[in-house]
């Protein structure tokens, strides 16, 4: 699994790189199978202009194509990483119950198992009525 870390206007320092790398760790041990990259990128959100709030989104490409993003914004870097990768986590872990049930949105299952399921008869329809 690939981890790609950028700052954005700003320089990375060795702690927000170790925070980054603890809480990608922890997803990547968790999430192993299921993701084939991370994309974090922090960011200052009123630039050079300076101002108190600091930003991380995180994007976690899965291994089905589809794409799980999140974000946090707080005065304190330090506190948005691990909010920003828990709601990744809550996203992920979503997406892994929906692979496991067979549901691929919200209206329940879909594709050619559900069709068939849909079209087969009911248990009534195969009982003459006697």
């Amino acid at each position: 699994m690939d981890i790609d870390v950028q700052a954005r206007d700003f320089t990375l320092t060795e702690g927000l790189g170790a925070a980054i790398a603890a809480c990608a760790t922890q997803y990547r041990a968790t999430f192993r199978r299921l993701v084939r990259r991370i994309a974090v990128r922090v960011y200052d959100l009123n630039g050079p202009r300076g101002g108190l709030d600091k930003g991380c989104l995180v994007v976690a490409d899965l291994a089905d194509g589809r794409v799980i993003v999140s974000s946090d914004v707080d005065r304190d870097l330090y506190r948005a990483i691990p909010r920003a990768f828990a709601k990744l986590r809550r996203g992920t872990e979503t997406r892994r119950r929906r692979l496991r049930s067979g549901r691929r949105g919200p209206y329940g299952p879909t594709g050619p198992a559900a069709a068939v399921a849909l079209a087969a008869p009911r248990r009534s329809e195969l009982i003459p009525a006697g």
